[in-house]
């Protein structure tokens, strides 16, 4: 996939040491007390600063490595001491070590509700900017409000759709509807969890559909080997990591179903990986085998022990993989991309 490719519609439908003074550490995580109940799923929506002694965050340290005893979730309008960023190509890695995309997976809010903001932010080519919300380049990404229960992406937005709602049939009976795209539950096993739900996209949370969709959806946690990369110097290695695997399918059945997006939340880091899988027999794409083979020469997605097809004929489209960490510099820290629009938060 090209560097200014976007990251397509859902549904059916830099890590060096920085100093800040004490306030500005302390502002980094959220004390205990105001932090959201998120429910059993927050450690895996949501990327952690690894804190000392006094909550205070540490330095040029991932939450896998040696050291990181203590964590706390990242704030989305707090300084951040690393981002996630997607692999670039092979061929391009020396020229966009960054690669195309960062995306945050920060605490934030949905229209007051405190959720998991998931961002999709651009900055290599076509003036795109890292950290800029740049207008009409694709910048966005989806949000995942926190509750008890199941974790559901409520909205998303991209440069194709714009902004997008995943309403679910209780907005028929007075709910807000946000209950249709099922990411994960809580009752989590190796086993695959599998249900159909029912959705169907509103350009507003308040346009709720009067008729919808059915998309099979299903989820199991794993241990799963992580590859990652430093974008400063390209070197890395791999993490083993507690994860959960989402597979959220355009249509009721597996075999029937056109396509397949498969999302990877690794405990403390956030949703590291989404890929698009089609079904050849169904989709009827005549340059599904050249965007497969070209997706395999870049190695931008390395493979992982999940990423295999769900059945026959089904070949995997495209990938972004952000395990390409990008440390603040000294004095410099990092800020996740402003968005939701603010009416939106």
């Amino acid at each position: 996939m090209a560097e200014g490719s976007r990251k397509p519609r859902h549904g059916t439908p830099v890590f060096r040491g920085f100093l800040l003074s004490g306030l500005l550490l302390l502002a980094l995580v959220l004390p205990a007390a105001a932090q959201p109940a998120g429910g059993p799923l927050l450690p895996w929506l949501v990327q952690s600063v690894c804190v000392d002694g006094a909550g205070a965050p540490i330095p040029g340290l991932l939450p896998f490595e040696p050291g990181c005893t203590r964590r706390a979730p990242q704030r989305q309008d707090a300084p951040m001491p690393y981002r996630r960023h997607d692999w670039p190509a092979v061929q391009q890695a020396r020229a966009l070590p960054q690669g195309y995309q960062a995306s945050d997976a920060v605490l934030g809010t949905l229209l007051g509700v405190p959720a998991v903001v998931h961002t999709f932010d651009f900055g290599a080519g076509q003036d795109r900017r890292f950290g800029v919300l740049d207008s009409g380049r694709g910048d966005g990404g989806q949000v995942v409000p926190l509750g008890p229960g199941p974790a559901y992406v409520a909205m998303t937005e991209d440069a194709s759709g714009g902004v997008q709602w995943f309403l679910s049939p209780d907005c028929r009976t007075g709910g807000r509807g946000w209950h249709g795209w099922l990411l994960a539950g809580p009752n989590l096993s190796e086993a695959w969890n599998t249900q159909v739900v029912r959705l169907r996209i509103a350009p507003s949370p308040q346009a709720c559909p009067t008729a919808f969709d059915a998309s099979l959806t299903r989820f199991r946690r794993t241990r799963l080997e992580l590859p990652w990369r430093d974008a400063a110097t390209g070197r890395g290695g791999v993490a083993v990591v507690d994860a959960i695997v989402s597979e959220h399918y355009g249509g009721a059945e597996i075999a029937t179903a056109h396509h397949l997006e498969r999302f990877v939340l690794a405990r403390d880091l956030g949703m590291v990986r989404w890929e698009r899988w089609e079904n050849a027999a169904i989709a009827r794409r005549p340059d599904l085998p050249q965007r497969a083979e070209t997706l395999q020469r870049q190695q931008r997605c390395p493979m992982l022990s999940v990423s295999e097809p769900p059945g026959p004929g089904w070949q995997m489209r495209d990938c972004r993989f952000w395990t390409n960490f990008v440390r603040a510099a000294p004095g410099q820290p990092l800020a996740a991309l402003p968005w939701p629009p603010r009416e939106l938060r």
